[in-house]
């Protein structure tokens, strides 16, 4: 029989916690999200929220990110902006006219 590694030993009980702890943080965010909106929930109001809060920062680091990387000498980067620009412009009618004006 071989020596048994303490990193390993290490390694599989860590691996046992990340494997069951990223399902049991879904399932209590899951549940606070039910618990929170329960009666006055909204899904126009709650993707509205979300869309707002997660596609305007990534649009800055983008926009930061690509101007930055046409500086220094790749000038691909500014139609990929172009481009992310027109389909960020078309995807914002959609839901304009999906979730309506008002919040």
């Amino acid at each position: 029989m071989g020596q048994v590694n303490l990193l390993e030993i290490v390694n599989v009980i860590v691996s046992a916690f990340v494997h069951f702890a990223i399902p049991v943080f879904v399932f209590i965010s899951g549940f606070v999200l039910n618990e929170k909106y329960e009666d006055t929930f909204s899904t126009a109001g709650f993707y509205k929220r979300r869309f707002v809060s997660i596609v305007l920062p990534y649009l800055i680091f983008s926009a930061f990110c690509s101007v930055y990387s046409w500086i220094i000498g790749s000038r691909e980067a500014l139609s990929g902006l172009t481009r992310l620009a027109f389909s960020l412009s078309t995807c914002l009618e959609q839901a304009t006219q999906l979730f309506g004006t008002s919040s």
